[in-house]
């Protein structure tokens, strides 16, 4: 009975940030959230503050039905564990223990074999080591095989939160590569730039040396 609920049961930390992850997050501290993470700024980054916003507040939604889905296999799960366990605790009703058919040992040896080549060929694909885990507690958890984890919604949020990261990365490197020449810099308007990062205060560096040489 023991083995039996330690197949279906969630550590208290995921099943507490499973409840966190449905919590829906006000719109505000999405965009709060997304200036903090890249070092944004709401002034010359409105339009793709607001972009970034929008995907993941599409993401979380994605991400709250796949949770629901992922919560409701393994309330199945844990029904059929009890009703086993039931059924178990009754001697009238225990079988005979029977030697197994050699047919059972090739089974599960093809068993074994197959998950082994499920786990290689996750490891040849282009994912992190972070989302590869996920993929394979996610599979032990509600007792897929990963081939279909793959093919879950749940598989896609994660591939598309860390490509849109990637993205987002690369993004803003681009911005600190395109920060205002000082033959873009006018005495009319002089450059907005947030003095909290390390890139804004540089720009207006050069700004206040240009400035005194005209």
């Amino acid at each position: 009975m023991e083995n039996i609920q330690n197949e279906v049961e969630q550590p208290k930390e995921d099943l507490a940030q499973e409840q966190e992850l449905l919590k829906e997050t006000p719109v505000d501290e999405v965009r709060k959230s997304i200036i903090d993470e890249y070092g944004l700024n709401e002034d010359i980054d409105g339009d793709l503050i607001e972009k970034l916003a929008n995907k993941q507040l599409e993401s979380n939604k994605r991400l709250s039905t796949a949770i629901k889905q992922k919560i409701g296999w393994r309330t199945k799960a844990e029904a059929k564990a009890e009703e086993k366990s039931q059924v178990e605790q009754k001697p009238e009703d225990k079988p005979q223990v029977q030697p197994k058919p050699k047919e059972d040992f090739v089974e599960i040896i093809n068993q074994k074999v197959e998950e082994k080549l499920e786990e290689k060929e996750l490891d040849s694909l282009d994912l992190s080591d972070e989302l590869k885990s996920e993929i394979k507690n996610y599979a032990k958890a509600t007792g897929l095989k990963i081939s279909k984890v793959l093919k879950t919604d749940y598989f896609n949020f994660l591939k598309e939160k860390e490509e849109n990261a990637k993205k987002v990365e690369k993004a803003g490197i681009g911005g600190k590569r395109n920060a205002p020449s000082t033959k873009e810099f006018s005495l009319a308007n002089p450059p907005k730039v947030d003095m909290s990062t390390e890139e804004g205060r540089q720009v207006w560096d050069e700004y206040e040396k240009w400035r005194k040489t005209q």
